[in-house]
């Protein structure tokens, strides 16, 4: 009886071999197929990478946390917001 269970090869070129290093420590404690499939499944779902726009709305709340908004006026606050979040932009 042979595994009818589609399969997937995959390649570690030399420049990824930090990423062979983890892969070695997870085979180490649990079963590579479950982890890869798991890893698909956040992607899939839109939980294994955050897009530009949460980064930049990630940082600028950060960044807003630690203003002191009260002493600026309503002008300034906007300013500030719209000149860091094109700035935040720009890195991407």
């Amino acid at each position: 009886m042979t595994n009818k269970y589609p399969k997937a090869t995959i390649s570690f070129p030399p420049r990824d071999s930090d990423v062979w290093e983890h892969l070695q420590s997870i085979k180490a404690e649990h079963n590579v197929s479950d982890y890869i499939r798991s890893l698909i499944r956040q992607d899939m779902e839109g939980q294994g990478c955050m897009d530009e726009q949460k980064i930049i709305n990630q940082v600028l709340q950060a960044l807003q946390v630690n203003q002191q908004a009260e002493s600026q006026s309503d002008v300034e606050r906007t300013l500030v917001h719209d000149e860091t979040k094109h700035t935040i932009d720009n890195l991407f």
